[in-house]
């Protein structure tokens, strides 16, 4: 084999690699994301070295240098590229116009002089995630013999119907499961305020349901992948949200976000749902999503957004530490309206018991009303949330 064709070894490596590592580690294939370079640089750094051994040990058996002169300079630059792109987005983080979009980052908030908004009584949250997770998992019982094959998925909390319930998808154990079952066979639902209304549901309108699609799920079947191959690998894809429709329908919801230039701060741009069963994509906006669907501004999301303002309420170099604050807790409740509701304690950064505020941020609209409660100790503060 001749050295111009040995010196290429590296080179396939390194776009070999950094194209395997983009698209099996990161969703976010964006130009703007820090992760996009650090998946570049890494894939790019291992396939590379791997393809260099390689062609040394065809051309002369032993470990020797490959490349030289020019050849091995380039290798270096091209390798170089993706960590000062990396670090050069880091950088900008810092500048003013990025500190400024971070700090901006959660948009118009509207002082209330309420104490708290009007929140839905008869829908109080009063069993807690970790009791549904239990009274779901015993619940699985009633599938049979293929209970031992299943596992739980994420416990969602959703109102359905004007009812308040956990929601949480089956999916197929391990990929040895998987491989031997063709589909899961349903979902769990949990009342949310009455911890013995306990229901498997396998079937809608007498129709059994086949839940292929999932995050437990492999090759094809696999949610990220196959939203990544079917819509779009080029768009950043928040959680992947398991909820039902008002028949019952298993969906996941998926929020599209755009991520700010240098920083880790993304703006939801629309939402998709993913049929369970048939792997259907739809995208919308928040204002023409369907009503059943909840979480377009994702808990993620959210936390990131209040992070990101807190810190750079008054630019990066704010060293007093000057009105920064931070998101102490996170809660989902439901307004007497009907709206689905991420309620967020906001704390000083420098006195992390005391509540000085609560922000009620609308999950689909992503509209923000501010209630404070200063000086409320955090424990307490949660307390007055839950009795309204």
């Amino acid at each position: 084999m001749s050295y111009r064709v040995l010196s290429c070894f590296p080179f396939v490596g390194m776009a070999l690699f950094s194209l395997l590592f983009v698209l099996l580690f990161n969703p976010t294939i964006s130009l703007e994301s820090q992760a996009f370079y650090f998946n570049l640089l890494l894939g790019g750094g291992v396939g590379g070295g791997l393809f260099y051994l390689i062609g040394s040990f065809i051309q002369r058996n032993e470990f020797s240098p490959l490349l030289e002169g020019w050849g091995f300079a380039a290798m270096l630059a091209i390798g170089a590229a993706p960590a000062f792109a990396m670090f050069g987005l880091h950088a900008l983080s810092f500048t003013p116009p990025a500190t400024g979009q971070m700090a901006a980052a959660l948009g118009e908030i509207k002082q209330s002089e309420l104490r708290l908004p009007a929140l839905d009584v008869k829908n109080a949250p009063l069993v807690p995630k970790g009791l549904a997770i239990r009274k779901a998992s015993a619940a699985l019982s009633e599938i049979g013999s293929l209970s031992s094959q299943l596992t739980l998925g994420e416990m969602v909390k959703q109102e359905v119907n004007g009812k308040l319930v956990w929601v949480a998808f089956l999916e197929r154990a391990d990929f040895f499961k998987w491989f031997s079952l063709d589909s899961a066979p349903g979902y769990v639902v949990v009342s949310a305020t009455d911890y013995s209304e306990v229901k498997v549901v396998t079937e809608i309108d007498g129709k059994p349901l086949s839940m292929k699609y999932g995050p437990g799920s492999y090759f094809g079947e696999d949610l990220r992948r196959h939203v990544w191959l079917n819509f779009s690998a080029t768009s950043f894809f928040s959680q992947f949200t398991p909820e039902i429709d008002d028949s019952g329908r298993p969906f996941f919801v998926v929020p599209i976000a755009r991520p700010l230039l240098g920083s880790q701060v993304f703006m939801t741009e629309g939402v998709l749902t993913v049929d369970a069963q048939t792997g259907e994509i739809k995208q919308y906006t928040a204002d023409n999503a369907p009503a059943w669907v909840d979480l377009i501004e994702s808990e993620d999301l959210v936390k990131t957004k209040i992070h990101k303002a807190g810190h750079f309420v008054n630019g990066a170099f704010n060293w007093s530490g000057k009105d920064k604050f931070k998101v102490s807790s996170l809660d989902q409740v439901f307004s007497s309206d009907g709206k689905s509701l991420w309620v967020a304690g906001i704390t000083n950064t420098s006195f992390e018991t005391g509540v000085q505020r609560f922000l009620f941020i609308d999950t689909r609209s992503g509209e923000i009303s501010e209630h404070k409660v200063q000086g409320v100790v955090e424990s307490r503060a949660k307390q007055i949330v839950v009795d309204s």
